[in-house]
């Protein structure tokens, strides 16, 4: 019961340390911002480009924002840092 209580802890953490993260770099980089959300846009235009049937490709368009796939980005890069520090401090632990 606890490990499922960390593991949606720290799922719940990451969002909201991404949606932190996206805040941060939205108002301080700018420049940035506006280069990630143009990396996006190219990633959902090549998405929809790979020729892919009416119908998925309507899906793909409607469900793929490029603000979404920015925060998809942020929460999966927070997830894998909170991963890093949760191994230290893991380790730590068993040390001890």
């Amino acid at each position: 019961m606890l490990r499922m209580l960390l593991a949606t802890g720290n799922v719940f953490f990451s969002l909201v340390l991404g949606a932190i993260a996206f805040g941060f770099v939205f108002i301080k980089y700018p420049d940035a911002m506006g280069s990630i959300l143009d990396a996006a846009a190219g990633l959902k235009a090549w998405l929809t480009s790979r020729g892919l049937s009416t119908e998925y490709n309507n899906w793909v368009r409607v469900l793929l924002e490029e603000r979404q796939l920015v925060f998809m980005g942020f929460t999966v890069l927070m997830r894998i840092l909170l991963s890093i520090v949760t191994a230290v401090f893991e380790r730590i632990w068993q040390r001890h």
